[in-house]
């Protein structure tokens, strides 16, 4: 069977509610097709797949990304043969990312447990540590690799805030702050990449 993705994507995107959503894919898991790749706003739309849907999760939701994980994770090894002594650091929006809790389970496949994270402290809350909420001298000087993440404000909760003047200041990766932070290892960005007037100057 040949089947056009275009069209299963439009009509699941055109779906008004997420048990349309789940039926469709349902129609469309048949024998001729080997994988359903999903990609979606609404972290539930997963949850809620018939057991026998096999499916590849392209993110979902504020969940996981396991695909954009295993690209991260191969390109970590492409530098590093061995994992379990890398030293990697997560700055940025740690809450509001999906890649990092996948990102995170991967590497413990790999025995890779010397992960700390930075940035403020309404970013990344208590279950991701240790962290570290200001840049001293030299705090990053041993690490392998700077993994950046944007703000995500679109996955912002009414209760979520943050400084911006404030997080540009601290957190912004130019030349002064790898200077500062002694950072000198390799630097990942998963992309987009967050632009302002602020953040250009």
């Amino acid at each position: 069977m040949k089947l056009l993705m275009h069209e299963v994507l439009q009509k699941v995107s055109n779906a008004k509610t997420k048990a349309q959503k789940v039926k469709l894919l349902e129609e469309y898991n048949t024998p001729s097709l080997r994988a359903i790749l999903i990609a979606n706003f609404d972290e539930s739309v997963i949850s809620m797949l018939p057991e026998d849907v096999f499916y590849i999760n392209a993110g979902d939701g504020n969940h996981a990304h396991p695909t954009q994980a295993m690209l991260d994770i191969y390109t970590m090894k492409e530098k590093f043969d061995d994992l379990s002594t890398m030293k990697l650091t997560i700055l940025g929006d740690v809450n509001h990312s999906r890649v990092i809790p996948s990102q995170i389970e991967l590497l413990k496949k790999y025995s890779c447990a010397n992960i700390n994270f930075v940035g403020p402290e309404s970013l990344i809350s208590k279950k991701f540590s240790p962290s570290i909420s200001e840049i001293s001298k030299d705090s990053l000087a041993d690490r392998d690799i700077l993994f950046i993440l944007r703000v995500q404000k679109e996955r912002f909760k009414d209760d979520d805030g943050l400084d911006e003047a404030d997080f540009i200041k601290n957190f912004q990766v130019n030349d002064e702050f790898l200077k500062n932070s002694g950072f000198n290892g390799f630097l990942m960005h998963p992309c987009l990449l967050y632009t302002s007037d602020a953040a250009d100057e």
